[in-house]
C-alpha cells in the first residue's frame, strides 16, 4: 500500500509546475496554516497521521474525523507573536451519508499598527485581520479513510481586501492491528480570486505525507512527516529566497547555500506523542524547515521545536502547547473542548 502512496506522490510532483518552489513564498492567506489547537501545535504538521476520536486535529487532516466525536464544541486561542488567533469548531454526524463532519471558523487579528505612507508620515492606526469559515468531513472505506475540507477566506487590510477559497483533500490508511497509519494530504488547493487593490495569487498549497507507529504495550507513538514534496529544498535559506534587499550578506540570518543533507532534511517533521491511558497526552515535534529558516548563525536555540500536553475527561478536554518560531519568538496555544450532550444532559 505504501508503495502505491509513494507512487502517487511522485506523479503529483511531476505534474506540479517548475515554478512550484515559490508557491509558499508567493501565496496568500498563509494564516490557513496556523495550527487549530494546542495538540495540533505540539505535534506540528506531523499531526496528519495521528488518528483519534477528538476534533482537535480537524484542521490538520479531515480524514481523522470519527463518528465518536459527535457533539463536541472546541475553542482555541493562540498568542501568535503580537497577534491573536482564534478557532471555534463543532462536530456532527450525517447518518444518511454515513459521514462525520465539522463546521468551524478561525481568524487572526494582527492588532493595532501604525498607518504610515510612503513618505513616512503617520496617519492613525489600522487593525488588519483575516478570517476563514470551513466545513470538513470524512468517509471510511475498508482500511482507508478519505477526508475533505472546504474553506472560504477573507482578509481585510483596510486599504486592500481579499477573498478566496481553498480545499484540503486527504487519504488515511489504517492498520489498526499493527497500529500503523499513513496519510497523503493535498493542502490548500485554491486561489484568491478577488483582490481589491492587490494582486490575486494562490493559497499556500502543499503536498504532505506522513507515517505513524504506536508500539504494542507501549504508550509511545512516533511520526515521520514530509512536506513540500514538489521541489528539492523546502527551506528558504538562500539570499535569493529571502530577498537580497531584505537579507544582506552580513545579516545574522542563515543565508548560505544549503548542503545536500540540509536540503533533504528540510522536508521532514519528526513527532512523538505519549498516551497515559485515555486521560493524558504529551507530545513534541521538530520541524527542520522552520529550524533552518528562522535561526541565527550565532543564536539558534530551540527554533523549530513544539511541546505540549492535553488532559481529557468525560465532560471536557484541556490543552496547552508552545512552539519556537525563532530565538526570540514563542507561540502559546490554549484549547478547551466539551461534549455538549454531557453538559446538556444534566
Amino acid at each position: 500500500m505504501l508503495n502505491k502512496v509513494i507512487h502517487c506522490i511522485f506523479i503529483l510532483g511531476c505534474l506540479t509546475p517548475l515554478s512550484s518552489q515559490n508557491i509558499v513564498e508567493s501565496s496568500t492567506f498563509k494564516f490557513l496554516n496556523i495550527p487549530g489547537s494546542a495538540r495540533h501545535n505540539y505535534l506540528g504538521k506531523s499531526a496528519i497521521a495521528v488518528p483519534d476520536e477528538h476534533i482537535d486535529l480537524v484542521l490538520a487532516n479531515p480524514a481523522l474525523l470519527e463518528f465518536s466525536s459527535k457533539g463536541k464544541l472546541m475553542a482555541t486561542s493562540s498568542l501568535y507573536f503580537q497577534s491573536l488567533y482564534g478557532h471555534l469548531a463543532y462536530s456532527m454526524n450525517n447518518y444518511k451519508f454515513d459521514i462525520p463532519y465539522v463546521v468551524g471558523i478561525n481568524f487572526i487579528n494582527y492588532g493595532k499598527q501604525q498607518r504610515i505612507d510612503v513618505n513616512g508620515n503617520e496617519s492613525g492606526t489600522i487593525s488588519p485581520n483575516e478570517v476563514s469559515a470551513y466545513i470538513a468531513a470524512s468517509k471510511t472505506y475498508e482500511h482507508y479513510k478519505f477526508g475533505a475540507t472546504v474553506k472560504l477566506a477573507y482578509a481585510n487590510y483596510i486599504l486592500a481586501n481579499m477573498f478566496g477559497a481553498s480545499a484540503d483533500l486527504s487519504m488515511l490508511y489504517r492498520d489498526d492491528e499493527r497500529q500503523i497509519y499513513a496519510t497523503l494530504l493535498l493542502k490548500n488547493i485554491g486561489y484568491q480570486f478577488v483582490g481589491d487593490r492587490t494582486q490575486t495569487s494562490s493559497t499556500p498549497f502543499d503536498i504532505q505525507f506522513a507515517v505513524s507507529k504506536k508500539f504494542k504495550n507501549n504508550p509511545l507513538r512516533v511520526i515521520i512527516m514530509t512536506q513540500e514534496l514538489y521541489h528539492w529544498n523546502a527551506a528558504t535559506t538562500t539570499v535569493e529566497g529571502r530577498g537580497y534587499g531584505l537579507w544582506p550578506q552580513n545579516s545574522l540570518y542563515r543565508i548560505q547555500e544549503p548542503s545536500v543533507v540540509s536540503a533533504i532534511l528540510s522536508h521532514f517533521v519528526f513527532g512523538v506523542e505519549i498516551n497515559f491511558g485515555q486521560a493524558v497526552k504529551i507530545g513534541a515535534n521538530y520541524d527542520v524547515k522552520r529550524g533552518l529558516e528562522n535561526s541565527f548563525d550565532n543564536m539558534r536555540g530551540l527554533t523549530g521545536l513544539g511541546l505540549g500536553f492535553g488532559i481529557y475527561t468525560r465532560k471536557f478536554d484541556l490543552g496547552y502547547s508552545f512552539s519556537r518560531f525563532g530565538p526570540i519568538g514563542v507561540n502559546h496555544t490554549f484549547t478547551f473542548s466539551m461534549k455538549m450532550n454531557e453538559w446538556l444532559g444534566r
